[in-house]
């Protein structure tokens, strides 16, 4: 029952590596940047990525193993405690200041 209950709340993402939090992933990247981003989550242990973008049973098994380790559960934990969650703030704050500032006219 405990193997269904970790299975049940294992994320199965299509695409990259763009939500970083403790839920247990399986990245399965499809286009552009994704397997690289796919790659690099594995890397540093805090996902499973999938071979490719076409999952078979085996296939995704093993990743689900991988990713229900616990291992991989600490990693993910102690990773997201590190990230900052205002990223678009400060972007958007950043973007504001920019052009909120006085700038020269502009001759026609």
């Amino acid at each position: 029952m405990a193997a269904l209950r970790n299975l049940a709340i294992t994320a199965l993402r299509l695409s990259g590596a763009t939500n970083i939090d403790a839920a247990p992933q399986v990245v399965v990247p499809q286009i552009a940047d994704q397997p690289y981003w796919a790659a690099r989550v594995a890397e540093l242990g805090i996902r499973s990525a999938h071979d490719g973008p076409t999952p078979t049973f085996e296939s995704l098994s093993a990743a689900l193993r991988t990713a229900l380790t616990p291992e991989t559960r600490a990693r993910a934990s102690a990773v997201a405690g590190a990230i900052r969650t205002d990223g678009s703030t400060v972007a958007a704050k950043l973007l504001f200041d920019a052009f909120s500032q006085e700038r020269p006219p502009v001759s026609a």
